[in-house]
């Protein structure tokens, strides 16, 4: 299982031994969403539905949360069951499916642009 920590257990970076902590959490900052970007990447390529299941599910939990705040709902009255219910329907029937259906749709348009290029091959 991921842990944040071990994205940056052991950075690929120099810290220099003199560097504040402030230069340390700016140099985070600045890496952060291209170091992130390439993690996911790896991840969605390695273990595709686990990775789509459980983005799906964190963007299914934080629109709930949203649209819970957006009707005019304070902190306080936020439904967490609710955003939790949310979460494993994206989890469980959009993430999943998702890939599956659009892996099919890849291939059937793969198949059908073949099949078009060997029928307009054969035309004079």
């Amino acid at each position: 299982m991921w842990r944040p920590s071990l994205l940056y257990a052991q950075p690929d970076w120099p810290i220099p031994d003199v560097a504040s902590r402030w230069e340390v959490a700016i140099t985070l900052l600045q890496r952060l969403p291209s170091d992130w970007l390439g993690w996911y990447g790896a991840e969605a390529l390695a273990r595709p539905v686990l990775t789509k299941a459980s983005t799906s599910a964190v963007r299914y939990f934080s629109g709930d949360l949203i649209a819970q705040c957006v009707s005019g709902k304070d902190l306080a009255a936020l439904n967490l069951n609710r955003s939790t219910r949310s979460a494993a329907a994206g989890f469980i029937g959009h993430g999943p499916v998702a890939h599956y259906w659009l892996a099919f749709g890849s291939a059937l348009l793969a198949r059908m642009l073949a099949s078009n290029q060997k029928s307009t091959a054969c035309a004079p």
